[in-house]
C-alpha cells in the first residue's frame, strides 16, 4: 500500500464520526478507508449485506458504492466489529446522507438484521423490494448469507440455511477471511420439494437440482 500505515483489526468503536476518504472499494458492503493521519483500515457497512461478487448484481452493488464514495469527502463512525473482528461502521457523504441507507434504498443490498435492528434500514429495504429496484427486480434470488452457506437455488424469500461449510484454516485474515477459511458444499433440492439436502441425504432422489 505504498507505505501507508495499516490499522489493526482491533480498531475500537468511535463516539463520533471522523473524516476519511476511500482507498479502495472491496465489494458492495466493504471498503478500505484512509483517515487524515494516513492510516488505512477496512470497514464493513453496518446493517448492509450486498450480493457476493459472484452473485447476480454483485458487481452492480460494488460499482454503485464506488460511485457514491470514490473521490468524495466522507465521514465514518465505527459502531462495532463483525465476527472476524473487522470494524463495522456508518458511512456518511459530504451532505450527511447515510450511505448504508442509500445502498438499501437503491436496492443494491439486503438489510443484515443479525447485528442491526434499525427500523429505518428495514423500511428502506421494504420500499425497494416493493418498487422492484436493483436486486429486487428479480422474483427469486439468493440472500448473500445463504449463498455463503452453500445455497445455490434461488427462492422468493431467504432460506436462512444453517452453514454447510467446513473450516480449512483458522488463519484467514482481512476482508475475505469469512470466505477464504471455508469450503462450500453443494446442496440440492428435489423437483417438487422446498427443503435442501446434502448429496448423501437418504431423502434425496434421482430428481435433483444443484
Amino acid at each position: 500500500l505504498n507505505g501507508k500505515r495499516i490499522a489493526p483489526n482491533s480498531l475500537e468503536p468511535s463516539t463520533t464520526a471522523f473524516a476519511v476518504h476511500v482507498d479502495r472499494v472491496l465489494d458492495g458492503d466493504t471498503l478500505r478507508l484512509q483517515d487524515e493521519s494516513g492510516t488505512v483500515f477496512t470497514v464493513s457497512l453496518d446493517g448492509v449485506d450486498a450480493p457476493e461478487s459472484s452473485q447476480p448484481f454483485g458487481s452492480d452493488a460494488t460499482n454503485f458504492l464506488r460511485q457514491q464514495t470514490i473521490g468524495k469527502n466522507l465521514e465514518v463512525k465505527i459502531v462495532g466489529k463483525d465476527r472476524n473482528q473487522l470494524p463495522v461502521g456508518l458511512l456518511y457523504n459530504q451532505n450527511g446522507d447515510l450511505i448504508n441507507l442509500l445502498m438499501l434504498q437503491k436496492g443494491w443490498a439486503w438489510h443484515y438484521k443479525q447485528n442491526n435492528k434499525s427500523d429505518e434500514l428495514s423500511r428502506a429495504e421494504a420500499v425497494a423490494k416493493a418498487a422492484r429496484v436493483g436486486l429486487w427486480s428479480q422474483s427469486k434470488r439468493i440472500a448473500p448469507w445463504d449463498y455463503r452457506n452453500g445455497v445455490r437455488v434461488e427462492t422468493e424469500n431467504p432460506v436462512n440455511s444453517a452453514s454447510t461449510r467446513t473450516e480449512n484454516s483458522r488463519n484467514g485474515v482481512g476482508v475475505n477471511a469469512r470466505r477464504s477459511t471455508m469450503t462450500d458444499r453443494i446442496v440440492y433440492i428435489t423437483e417438487y420439494g422446498s427443503k435442501y439436502h446434502r448429496a448423501d441425504c437418504r431423502s434425496l432422489r434421482t430428481s435433483k437440482q444443484p
